[in-house]
């Protein structure tokens, strides 16, 4: 009987050991992450000034669409920079807000005992344009008629006081 009694002690927390294995694994998470969507495709996109990636082709081959995901991990203004050559450059702050399950003290259930992972996505699309030829004319007109007026700004000092 004291035989029997060992081999169940065993059992018992051998499925108390598993069940903890288990349970350890089972817990959730956040995932964080933004979704760049850019046009053209295979654009340099820097986040906060550091280099993250070129974005990819949505469709194999099109070179109108890309995307990159990026993960985070705290909400806050972001500055996002995206290259291509032969386009603008374009400059944009990016501010993801903060979803409900993502406040304290909520946040401790929903990262930690949660047994499930939730996923957050900000999508953001940013288009960029081509370079548009310069008029060297209009340019030049444009530098005479600059220096034109401030020339008479340094002429006059007593009539920009008034």
């Amino acid at each position: 009987m004291v035989k029997n009694n060992k081999k169940f002690n065993c059992l018992r927390l051998l499925a108390i050991g598993i069940s903890t294995v288990v349970l350890m694994l089972s817990v959730g998470c956040i995932e964080r992450k933004f979704l760049i969507i850019t046009s053209p495709a295979d654009s340099e996109i820097y986040l906060d000034g550091k280099y993250v990636g070129n974005s990819k082709p949505t469709i194999p081959n099109d070179k109108k669409t890309g995307r990159l995901e990026v993960p985070f991990v705290y909400y806050a203004k972001r500055e996002i920079v995206v290259k291509s050559k032969n386009f603008e450059t374009r400059r944009e702050f990016l501010k993801p807000t903060t979803p409900w399950f993502d406040y304290f003290p909520i946040d401790f259930f929903a990262e930690v005992l949660l047994p499930y992972t939730i996923n957050v996505e900000y999508v953001y699309r940013i288009d960029l344009n081509k370079y548009s030829d310069i008029d060297v004319n209009d340019l030049y007109d444009k530098s005479e008629k600059m220096r034109e007026y401030s020339a008479g700004k340094l002429t006059n000092p007593t009539k920009n006081n008034q």
